[in-house]
């Protein structure tokens, strides 16, 4: 049986009036926001005098985001709210794998294949990585070399000091790493040296990866410990406690001489079906010089909250295991409105996004770069944890509309009993 239940246009909007106000939508007349409606702050400190501003974004404000960095704002000395955008780097920066199988370099064994010599004078683009390649036959093997370059082959600098490189097996499978990010570099000749006591094999092919957008310049890395799942030996749950933007992961193995196979997956609600990541080899290795361990794993950029991850391998079920995600930081531009000093205010579960105007900051405007001080406490943590209250925006939406059918019920009956009497 289907029941249609015809609701009062005057009912709907005092209902969506309701929700509005409860997500935060200022109503005409509304208090201007001051730093007590956000859980935290942080002073913005700055050493010169300019037109605007840029920081940081470091993590902990992604932690104590409710909306997604939505809920942030910078006032002056004043108390007042200034105008400010966000800006995140573009996914297709040049640390991500190109999707072009890239350029093979000719390539020169030297010093009986502890060193080669690749010559890039083809090449008329920055390079951002190199893909190197050996036999599928070859030995199992861990270690890291240095990338110098040169214009003249006299005068060397090195680029990238000691980049991990494996070609091992776990779970019945070849683990490979055999690509080296380097910043975004354009040279004539590029020098390739193991570090240690080299493979067996001998490298029979370099691919450059030319650089396809912006330099990533930094990174902000979390650490999570993970919760083995009892009744799934070899998986592992992972909480970030918040959505960040990571673009590499990583796991942090607690044994040497540890190779396993790892699957991750991610999903944004503890409620939603698990998504395939990656998998990807994860190892640590004892070497002549010390340990060897896997690189970063590059993924789509991933805003999900909860991660799984199973390993494949010997001994695998109990590990003590650490996740570890990377993503490039936000940052903030703020016009210099009103008086320093600065504060940067952020957190807050009844704080909606500002409506942000890149044209706040005009073309050619000075930025200069500002830097934020100690985390202090402003309205408190209880202007977070409202976000997790059971008695959300949806309970007063259903309670509204149930109370207004009742109403609308008890108001049809009398009219109907009125109807009766004449």
């Amino acid at each position: 049986m289907r029941v249609v239940l015809t609701v009062p246009g005057a009912l709907i909007g005092a209902a969506m009036a309701a929700v509005s106000v409860f997500s935060g939508a200022p109503a005409n007349g509304a208090p201007a926001l001051t730093p007590q409606d956000f859980a935290y702050g942080m002073p913005i400190m700055a050493t010169e005098v300019a037109a605007a501003y840029r920081v940081q974004l470091p993590v902990d404000v992604y932690k104590a985001s409710v909306h997604e960095l939505g809920d942030i704002r910078v006032f002056n000395a004043q108390g007042e709210a200034v105008p400010y955008v966000i800006k995140h780097m573009d996914v297709g920066g040049s640390s991500l794998r190109s999707e072009t199988p890239g350029q093979i370099l000719p390539l020169s064994p030297l010093r009986a294949a502890a060193q080669y010599l690749v010559d890039a004078r083809s090449v008329e683009v920055p390079i951002a990585a190199l893909q190197l390649s050996w036999p599928e036959s070859s030995a199992d093997f861990s270690g890291r070399m240095r990338i110098e370059c040169s214009d003249d082959q006299s005068t060397w600098r090195t680029i990238v000091s000691a980049a991990p490189l494996a070609n091992l097996h776990a779970g019945g499978q070849r683990l490979i790493e055999n690509r080296i990010e380097t910043p975004d570099t354009q040279a004539k000749f590029w020098r390739l040296s193991w570090l240690g006591v080299g493979p067996s094999f001998e490298l029979n092919e370099v691919r450059a990866e030319a650089a396809q957008g912006p330099p990533r310049i930094n990174w902000s890395t979390l650490v999570i410990t993970g919760k083995a799942d009892p009744r799934a030996p070899g998986d592992y749950d992972f909480d970030l406690g918040a959505s960040f933007p990571l673009e590499r992961v990583n796991l942090i193995l607690p044994e040497t001489n540890s190779v396993y196979l790892a699957d991750f997956k991610s999903r944004a609600q503890e409620e939603d079906p698990w998504r395939e990541v990656i998998r990807a080899g994860v190892y640590r290795r004892a070497s002549a010089d010390g340990q060897d361990f896997n690189g970063p794993i590059e993924v789509p950029m991933d805003r999900d909250r909860y991660w799984r991850v199973h390993l494949s391998g010997e001994n695998s079920a109990g590990v003590p295991l650490r996740f570890e995600g990377s993503f490039s930081p936000g940052e903030l531009e703020f016009v210099a409105h009103g008086s320093p000093p600065y504060l940067l205010a952020y957190g807050s579960s009844s704080v909606g996004a500002a409506a942000m105007d890149p044209s706040a900051i005009p073309a050619g405007t000075l930025i200069s770069t500002a830097s934020l001080g100690s985390r202090s406490a402003l309205g408190g943590e209880s202007r977070i944890a409202a976000a997790g209250s059971p008695f959300d925006k949806r309970h007063v939406l259903w309670a509204v509309l149930v109370m207004g059918v009742a109403a609308l019920a008890a108001r049809l009956a009398r009219d109907r009993r009125r109807a009766g009497r004449l």
